[in-house]
């Protein structure tokens, strides 16, 4: 039975913010999902705007699984990030917005392949645990707790005890592509509610950009990254 024959509408998932063309948070040009709330809520983290459960926007994942594949097809997008917050918190939600978004991309999209990465602060083992049938949806994914005293070894990686897993084998070139990179800038958006970063930035380097910006006379407020 088709995917598209579940009752989807009656599944809920909270979300923070969605962005696209973003390039700093997976080989080529991405949509990135940032999901509301996180258990995980690591010291140092550069989004804490995002752990608070009653904060943001709960989306049925029908209707988000549409927005996110319009904004692929509208913009050249390669592929799907989903990060947050803490996404695995949000398990059985997410695995039904992602298969009815794979479901979707492989009938609509057919001169590209779109893959899957998704950030989260938990072990594969515990995502094993959590709900396996979860990686089956992923193409590749970080997994393990944020540690600010541990710097990152790749751009990938927010630090050294973070994993990277590439799930679907025929991705690993791509991949491999992109940490070959190793320095990939920060992005950052500006819209009506404020500026908006993408990216994984070493321990401080956005303490450094308010210090510079300052210097210039401007002053950023609700820093995410200060908790």
């Amino acid at each position: 039975m088709g995917f598209h024959h579940w009752k989807l509408s009656n599944m809920n998932i909270r979300i923070n913010r969605v962005a696209h063309t973003v390039f700093s948070l997976g080989p080529g040009q991405r949509v990135v999902l940032w999901v509301q709330g996180c258990s995980r809520r690591c010291p140092g983290c550069a989004s804490t705007d995002t752990w608070d459960y009653n904060a943001g926007e709960n989306i049925d994942v029908e209707s988000l699984s549409k927005m996110l594949i319009r904004i692929i097809l509208d913009n050249n997008i390669t592929g799907l990030t989903i990060t947050g917050g803490e996404p695995v918190d949000q398990a059985e939600s997410l695995m039904l917005l992602l298969k009815f978004f794979n479901n979707e991309v492989n009938e609509k999209i057919k001169d590209r392949v779109v893959d899957v990465l998704m950030f989260s602060g938990y072990t594969m083992n515990e995502i094993n645990e959590i709900c396996p049938n979860l990686l089956t949806e992923l193409t590749a994914m970080v997994c393990g707790k944020y540690d600010q005293t541990r710097p990152r070894t790749n751009c990938l990686v927010s630090s050294d005890n973070q994993e990277l897993v590439i799930i679907d084998k025929q991705f690993e070139d791509i991949y491999d592509e992109y940490l070959a990179k190793n320095d990939v800038p920060i992005q950052f958006k500006l819209d009506s509610s404020g500026i908006t970063f993408a990216g994984m930035p070493n321990s401080g380097d956005l303490d450094i950009i308010d210090k510079k910006l300052r210097s210039k006379g401007i002053v950023l407020g609700g820093k995410t990254w200060q908790n």
